[in-house]
């Protein structure tokens, strides 16, 4: 009777023991994925900061394509301006050609 009493001792520590064993596993499997995850999320955050890192870069290339037609534009305004008052003081200069201003390129051509 002892020696089958030890024996179910025996059988419930090793079932209780592979118990252990299998929620060790579970858990490592558990923080494996979570490191995956934390991996994932952090490097799709990293992706989302570069996307817009670039969206800014071409915000401000646009805003400098601008800020050159402008400067393009009162260039013209201004060289027009001085040409039409040489004109009307009778000065004499070159009347503007066809894409001309003052005898250079019009960055609007006609």
């Amino acid at each position: 009777k002892r020696e089958r009493e030890r024996e179910e001792r025996e059988r419930e520590r090793e079932r209780e023991r592979r118990e252990r064993e299998e929620r060790e596993r579970e858990r490592e499997i558990d923080r494996k994925r979570d490191r995956e995850r934390e991996r994932d999320r952090k490097r799709d955050r990293e992706r989302e900061r570069e996307r817009e890192r670039e969206r800014e870069r071409e915000r401000e290339r646009e805003r400098e394509r601008e800020r050159e037609r402008e400067r393009g534009m009162r260039e013209f305004i201004l060289c027009t301006r001085a040409e039409v008052s040489q004109q009307a003081e009778g000065l004499p200069g070159a009347g503007p050609a066809a894409g001309q201003v003052g005898g250079r390129a019009s960055p609007f051509p006609r």
